[in-house]
């Protein structure tokens, strides 16, 4: 008998590419074949096995089959992937293991939920929620305890997902050995308190099925904690519970006290920092269960003391969402409220929170200072505000308007209740969390006043410009915060829905009593004036003539009844700039100046609907006032028609002796137009206003007085700036230029300092002119503000000219000084343009570089500030603590960073990257900055037994023995050295990872060629291309690198000797006669600097 081959026997793949790609009657047919036995069941990479393409692929109907295969091929049930470092969406290029897959069948990496490192089949049901395929696991023996990722896919269901099946897919993983108190295996950078399952749960119902279960062992006496982590987790995820069993938590917390050394906890070390962990968690949680029960037990505590997120037990409770129970438990067990954690609660606008504290009664404030720094619960920042509670409420709404109102309200309605009334500081400078235009001392100072521009004026107060430039607060928000009652006149400050119920209640009154009202005969003359400004207001300019012309002087009425509104305002708000001409001389007839001013103080064009002016022009034909945001008081046509950007109606009015300087709001209406979206370009708009007498100094707002208000200064145009300076030295240069006042000499420095080349002669004159008026003396406080001003401006924006003739002059400056803020002028030259001019003449000057100011310029990623500050000194700098606290130069928060120089560049780099898609510039800046760093001396720095900062946002804050920081940015070495999570570095879906490169460098790493591979791709190639020329002109005796063991010598010898006879090789001119390690240190010169290739 002949025995012939099988020519249908199945691949050994084939099982593989039947369940990838999701064919089940394939897959039935294989394993019902007689070539079962010649199946692979393990991939030849990763060891992935039938069983996980099968869970992964959703072709449950051959599970049973392929759990007795394994089983008879003793291929475990609970087999795992190992894939660490790969990831499947890194695509066919650098992921193996999807290239494996993708040979196999599979269409998408998307199609494998999942498949990760050290997933198993169960993890991959629990991953797709495939309820049938883990029940027929778990029959067929899989345990969720033998690998991390089961409980790590739980975990990352309840925080990304939260299905509705929790009833369906945990109890049974419980009941076959889930352990909610062990691991959570992932995600390592949210374990915001725990690191278990339990802990670390966003769904309330899965933690409610895990204590339910935990409560049932303990019922019947198979809870087993036997440590102080297993009691801490079960404590940790009691709180995230909204109703955890009464006696579950008892327990725990009578067992923990049994473990814990009361002696060694109240010193400090381990047992202190899990105990403050779990009373943090345990104030901010979503019952007062678990914090009733720890302040009745006889655990060690000091309801005194700061946490370590940098604040305390009572500020965390009023930010939680049951407030008023936790702040009384706090309260009654001995803490007492302090102004720190009332101006937290106001900063989170938490009503509840406030009137809790406020409960336990008030605490004392400072109102001498107006300014309150405090620290938010879950912020890295320390953020600023008014020291009394009103008026921080009120700012605190300016910050977060969107969703604050009611709960500012509410706010408010309790402070008052307290007694808490709004305040009036004295002798005070306005805080630097206003952005104000200048820090002189005010004798009095009322909050109020500051968010309306009108008011500032006329109080002669400086500008708030987080307050007018952001909008302002509504009136109604205002009028609360004084305790206004209700009453018929300021019944429009009352909500909507009040309103609408009155309208109701007036007219069912109405109509009960029987009234009725009719309108009012208009009189001709009125009749008249009315269709006269419609026309006009319509941009009807012909129908507006014929109205003119048949008109006597007497029936003209060119001025409406109300706000001095004339004809001329009305032809431009209406774009009729074709009757200007016959209105201008109509006007000028009748006595009616082209420049006449609106008369509306203490209107509102943003609350046109309902103001006089705004009922006036519906009246003549306006249906949406309130687009009309050129209508305000003093406005002049000239300055209407600047706003709304009509060229024919500006020279029409300029050539009829319209003066730019006639009207307040001229240079308003420039700066408007200049920074705009406007649709004419400065050089239409800016030469013939100039020529016409607009002076550049003139002040750009009419509520401005102090320095930085004029045109030339308040103007972000650059080619605008530029000539206006042009224009200014033009004048200069004819001795037609008069400043003859401080102002005018600091707002034409200020403007200086805006221009990219502003003349040198101009800035000389401007600094004689002030030397002048100020003198060589010591100045007062109002003049020492404004030289400050001046030479802050000048460093900040990095204007080398301005700089130099201030700092040669004789006036009194003071180098040494700080902004209200905290930085420094070094500081501020630091990240300015032009650092290292500007850093150079302020060190000259005497100012001498700190650790701040290196910090500061680090925060800002500038690392031509760094080499400048490092060029005129390298400061010490204090690593003993981890974290460091400095102002910021250009805005009023303080930031937290390391205090080593080389990890605070780190830090900043992951920060900025979250939410930047320049990431490729901020590496290289990042990358300039650390071998600035490197070059001074700095090198990263271990700290020892300390916490993790505040600023990395980590899960706990327990004291480490040693801490690198670069053990941070990688999860797996942060497990393994058993660190907490920095979830600053890696936190869920917005993970920032920084490249291997960049870590290299930070490690100041130098060019081998084991370590190439970091050196950006330019230098790769280049280094190719030498290497390669090398190798091709190299010859016997050649070093090349490439050179050596090559198989064509023999030919590369026949061709070096017919070019020696032919003189074409000279003795040491070519790249094949160099030795191999000269070429080495050639590439190591070259590598260096590494951003030099970027």
């Amino acid at each position: 008998m002949v025995v012939t081959r099988n020519q249908t026997a199945p691949q050994p793949l084939a099982l593989f590419h039947a369940l990838l790609s999701g064919n089940k009657s394939m897959a039935q047919r294989l394993l019902a074949g007689s070539g079962v036995d010649q199946l692979k069941l393990v991939a030849p990479l990763g060891n992935v096995t039938v069983l996980h393409a099968a869970v992964a692929a959703r072709v449950n109907v051959v599970l049973p089959q392929l759990v007795a295969l394994c089983a008879a091929a003793r291929v475990p049930i609970d087999a795992q992937i190992q894939m660490a470092g790969d990831c499947l969406l890194n695509g066919q290029r650098y992921s193996p293991m999807w290239r494996q897959l993708q040979s196999m069948g599979c269409r998408s990496p998307y199609d494998l939920r999942g498949v990760e490192h050290q997933a198993t089949a169960l993890s991959i049901a629990v991953r797709c929620q495939d309820l049938a395929a883990m029940d027929a696991l778990l029959q067929a023996g899989a345990r969720p305890a033998s690998s991390p990722a089961v409980a790590a896919t739980v975990a990352r269901l309840a925080f990304d997902w939260d299905p509705a099946t929790w009833d369906q897919l945990l109890p049974p993983l419980l009941q076959h050995g889930l352990d909610p108190l062990g691991p959570a295996g992932w995600p390592p950078q949210q374990q915001f308190r725990g690191r278990s399952l339990l802990a670390t749960c966003f769904s309330q119902e899965a933690c409610r099925l895990m204590l339910a279960h935990l409560e049932a062992q303990r019922a019947a006496g198979t809870l087993q904690l036997g440590s102080k982590q297993r009691c801490c987790e079960l404590l940790l995820g009691a709180c995230r519970s909204s109703e955890p069993p009464q006696q579950l938590v008892q327990w725990a917390i009578s067992q923990l006290q049994q473990l814990i050394d009361g002696a060694h906890a109240a010193a400090g070390g381990e047992d202190a920092a899990s105990l403050d962990n779990v009373r943090l968690a345990a104030a901010q949680s979503d019952s007062a269960v678990v914090l009733a029960a720890l302040l009745a037990s006889q655990l060690p505590r000091d309801l005194a003391a700061v946490m370590p997120n940098g604040s305390s037990l009572l500020t965390s409770a009023a930010g939680s969402p049951q407030p008023a129970s936790c702040v009384r438990l706090l309260i009654e067990a001995g803490a007492v409220p302090t102004a720190a954690d009332l101006y937290a609660a106001v900063d989170g606008l938490s009503p509840g929170g406030v009137a809790a504290l406020l409960a336990g009664g008030a605490p004392v404030f400072n109102a001498s200072q107006p300014t309150a720094f405090n620290r938010m619960p879950g912020f890295a920042q320390i953020f600023g505000g008014w020291s009394w509670p009103i008026h921080r409420t009120l700012h605190n709404l300016g910050r977060r308007y969107r969703h604050g109102y009611k709960r500012a309200v509410l706010i408010l309605e309790t402070l008052r209740a307290a007694g808490f009334r709004p305040t009036v500081y004295s002798n005070v400078q306005l805080p630097i969390f206003t952005h104000p235009d200048s820090f002189r001392v005010l004798p009095r100072l009322n909050p109020f006043d500051l968010y309306c521009a009108t008011t500032s004026r006329d109080r002669g107060l400086p500008l708030a410009n987080w307050y007018i430039f952001n909008g302002g607060l509504p009136a109604w928000a205002l009028f609360a915060a004084r305790d206004g009652s209700w009453s018929p006149a300021t019944h429009h400050h009352w909500p909507a829905t009040f309103k609408a119920a009155t309208r109701a209640l007036l007219l069912a009154a109405n109509r009960a009593s029987g009234t009725s009202g009719a309108p009012a005969s208009q009189d001709p003359r009125t009749a008249r004036r009315q269709r006269r400004f419609r026309a006009l207001l319509r941009g009807n300019a012909s129908a507006a003539r014929r109205l003119l012309a048949g008109s006597s002087a007497a029936q003209l009425a060119l001025v409406a009844p109300l706000g001095n509104l004339t004809v001329l305002h009305a032809a431009v708000l209406g774009a009729s700039a074709a009757a200007l001409p016959q209105l201008v001389a109509a006007c000028a007839a009748a006595g009616v100046p082209v420049d006449a001013q609106l008369d509306m103080a203490g209107d509102d064009f943003l609350m046109m609907q309902s103001s006089p002016m705004g009922q006036q022009l519906r009246s003549l034909g306006v249906e949406t006032p309130q687009r009309l945001h050129n209508v305000e008081h003093q406005a002049t046509a000239l300055s209407m028609a600047i706003y709304n950007e009509d060229l024919a109606a500006i020279e029409t009015l300029l050539q009829d002796c319209a003066q730019p300087a006639g009207g307040p709001l001229v240079a308003a209406a420039v700066l408007y137009t200049l920074e705009g979206w406007c649709r004419v370009s400065w050089d239409q708009l800016l030469p013939p206003l100039l020529q016409h007498g607009l002076d550049p100094l003139r002040l750009a707002w009419p509520q401005l007085q102090q320095g930085g208000s004029s045109l030339l200064v308040s103007c972000w145009l650059e080619d605008a700036c530029q000539y206006m300076l042009a224009h200014l030295e033009a004048q200069r240069a004819a001795g037609t230029l008069q400043l003859g006042s401080k102002q005018r000499c600091v707002e034409l420095l200020l403007g200086a300092c805006r221009g990219s080349s502003p003349p040198p002669q101009l800035v000389q004159h401007a600094v004689d002119e002030l030397q002048q008026v100020i003198g060589a003396g010591a100045a007062d406080g109002e003049d020492a503000a404004a030289l400050y001003l001046v030479l802050l401006s000048a460093a900040a924006d990095g204007s080398p000219v301005v700089l130099s003739a201030l700092l040669a002059s004789q006036l009194p400056l003071d180098i040494a000084a700080s902004q209200p803020g905290g930085a420094s002028l070094l500081a501020a030259a630091a990240i300015s343009p032009q650092p290292a001019a500007c850093v150079r003449l302020l060190f000259e000057a005497g100012a001498a570089p700190t650790a701040t100011d290196l910090y500061a310029a680090i925060d800002c990623l500038k690392p031509g500030g760094v080499a400048a500050l490092l060029a005129c000194g390298v400061p010490a700098v204090d690593t003993s603590q981890p974290a460091a606290v400095v102002p910021h130069p250009e805005r009023p928060q303080r930031y937290d960073g390391w205090s080593c120089p080389i990890h605070r560049t780190l830090h900043v780099l992951v920060t900025q990257s979250r939410y930047s898609s320049e990431t490729e510039r901020l590496r290289k800046l990042a990358l300039q900055t650390l071998e600035a760093l490197h070059a001074a001396g700095y090198r990263p720095t271990i700290y020892y037994n300390t916490s993790l900062p505040n600023f990395t946002w980590p899960d706990n804050f327990r004291v480490l023995p040693q801490l690198d920081p670069f053990d941070l940015y990688s999860p797996d070495a942060s497990a393994d050295r058993g660190l907490p999570a920095a979830r600053r570095y890696s936190h869920g879906g917005y993970v920032v990872t920084l490249p291997p490169w960049v870590l290299f460098a930070a490690r100041d790493g130098s060019w081998s060629p084991d370590t190439h591979s970091h050196w950006p791709a330019a230098f790769k190639a280049t280094a190719r291309a030498l290497m390669l020329a090398a190798h091709r002109a190299g010859g016997s005796g050649s070093g090349s690198p490439l050179a050596s063991q090559n198989a064509r010598t023999d030919r590369r010898q026949r061709r070096q000797s017919a070019a020696a006879a032919s003189g074409c090789q000279q003795a040491g001119c070519t790249l094949g006669a160099l030795p191999a390690e000269l070429l080495l240190r050639i590439l190591k010169a070259a590598a260096e600097p590494m951003s030099g290739w970027m």
